[in-house]
């Protein structure tokens, strides 16, 4: 019997160890996702800081500030142009007025009622120019663009040719 209460005393022994190491794990998990909470709060201070201060002092930032105030322009600007290929994608626009998600044809927003801005009309030669990618001469060169008063689009390589030079022969 001496086998038995001294193995059962191990088994409590070790189980209690267990669920205290199981306890202990389990506030060690919820102290580092304390601790991820307010680093995160501390980063949302800087970045509140930091873009409150480009606002206020945009004309008179140091050079190195100024780079990085240009870099969150360019992608800005980016971002912007990517939100506008997706809303043409989905045949949606945004509002101006709230910046709501509004249908590509709508003329007021349904959530403020904004008159939205009319889509001008495509030009004739939009559909000529995206099927022609390189200059007709062969150069390999996007082709200039056409306009609508153009009959053919301009070879790229007409502007650096002598007048009167012959082209060349291959």
């Amino acid at each position: 019997m001496d086998f038995f209460d001294k193995l059962g005393a191990t088994i409590t022994t070790k189980s209690k160890d267990v669920v205290q190491k199981t306890k202990d794990i389990a506030e060690i998990v919820k102290l580092n996702g304390q601790i991820a909470n307010e680093e995160d709060a501390v980063r949302n201070a800087y970045l509140q800081i930091g873009k409150w201060y480009l606002l206020s002092h945009e004309g008179e930032l140091p050079c190195e500030a100024a780079q990085w105030a240009q870099a969150i322009r360019q992608a800005q600007e980016k971002i912007e142009r990517c939100q506008e290929q997706i809303f043409k994608l989905k045949g949606l626009q945004a509002c101006p007025g709230c910046c709501a998600q509004v249908d590509a044809d709508a003329l007021y927003c349904p959530r403020c009622g904004t008159k939205l801005p009319e889509k001008p009309e495509p030009c004739c030669c939009e559909e000529s120019a995206a099927q022609e990618e390189s200059c007709s001469c062969g150069c390999e060169q996007p082709a200039e663009d056409p306009c609508c008063e153009a009959e053919e689009p301009r070879c790229c390589c007409e502007d650096s040719r002598q007048p009167d030079a012959e082209p060349e022969k291959e």
